[in-house]
């Protein structure tokens, strides 16, 4: 379960200040089970089922009024999935998904995906399509500000082709990959209506999509030295207003220095890039997010106890935005400055 309160006081001397506290309390219950079914060398089926079960209660008090709400959502669903590889270096996987959602009712969800290597180059061919779904969240239809309890289901359709690459005799790799996603009902914040308070609210989109490439890859330039690198260029638009989908960026990147500079001791050294993006302001104006850069650090040791068998311990510790950067990553919501977090990692 998780809990937010998010408060906005009256300022001392403020003259007609706008109030504002919000409570969300949520329960989370995740059941599955999956089976594996291998006959032969060549095919693997697996097979599964899963139960999940959603509950948020909302407390909110404003000017506009007080309200509480509680709304629940459940899923159950069954799947089957089958792997092929018809030949050394090649593989085929189609499955099936059938979920029984209290928003969306029966949704039958297929995909399937294929790879194929060429031998001589270390390069892979790979594919895949597939539907899917999403409902709207508890939020999204409760929110007392700009939810929408008429929120229909959105659906995806996808499809991707793309190659991964191996060089310098395995020490370095690349890929790349073509992507395009086609939404139905997409949910989007719509200013134009006025909503439960009169400036917007959660709406379907209608038709929308989303097209691009991603890529990425390796370098281990030394033993304790490596580089790694990602980038996508999403290109979108949404059939609302004409414009690109909220809250995506055209493009996006990291570029990582990878350490290990002993035996159980590995750093990361982050560089995150982000372009602009539209956005939906909470209290209006400019919908563009400008983009923004942040450096994050990564330390990680692992405490051996004794053989490979025994339980191990890892020390895990991170730098968020090492340069206490001022950006948002949403509109109107600032990101924090710079943060540190301690964790461990306990492996029996």
């Amino acid at each position: 379960g998780e809990e937010y309160h998010d408060r906005d006081p009256a300022d001392p001397g403020e003259v007609d200040p706008y109030v504002y506290d919000d409570e969300l309390r949520t329960v989370k219950t995740d059941l599955g089970i999956t089976a594996r079914l291998v006959t032969g060398e060549r095919s693997v089926t697996f097979a599964g089922a899963g139960f999940t079960k959603d509950r948020a209660t909302d407390a909110f008090r404003s000017n506009y009024g007080d309200s509480r709400t509680a709304d629940t959502s459940i899923n159950r669903s069954v799947f089957l999935q089958e792997e092929w590889r018809p030949a050394k270096g090649a593989g085929v996987s189609a499955g099936l998904r059938f979920d029984r959602n209290s928003e969306a009712g029966t949704v039958a969800s297929p995909r399937v995906a294929a790879f194929h290597d060429v031998p001589g180059l270390g390069a892979r061919l790979r594919g895949a399509a597939g539907k899917g779904f999403r409902t709207p969240t508890i939020s999204e239809k409760s929110d007392p500000l700009i939810g929408n309890r008429d929120l229909s289901p959105e659906v995806t359709w996808s499809v991707e082709a793309g190659t991964d690459i191996a060089l310098a005799g395995g020490e370095a790799a690349v890929s790349a990959t073509w992507f395009f996603q086609r939404f139905r009902d997409l949910i989007q914040f719509d200013a134009t209506v006025p909503g439960p308070v009169g400036f917007g609210q959660m709406g379907n989109a209608g038709k929308a999509f989303s097209r691009g490439v991603e890529l990425g890859g390796t370098w281990q330039l030394t033993r304790i030295v490596g580089l790694a690198g990602a980038y996508t260029y999403s290109g979108t638009w949404n059939s609302a207003d004409g414009r690109r989908i909220k809250g995506v960026p055209t493009q996006r990147g990291c570029v990582s220095v990878l350490l290990t500079p002993a035996p159980g001791v590995t750093g990361r050294v982050d560089w995150r890039l982000e372009s602009d993006q539209q956005d939906a302001p909470p209290n209006g104006g400019d919908p563009r997010r400008p983009g923004y850069a942040r450096v994050d650090l990564h330390g990680r040791y692992l405490w051996r106890t004794g053989s490979r068998e025994d339980p191990q311990v890892a020390l895990t510790g991170k730098v968020q935005n090492l340069l206490n950067r001022d950006y948002e990553e949403r509109k109107g919501y600032p990101a924090p400055g710079i943060g540190f977090l301690l964790g461990a990692e306990l492996s029996l």
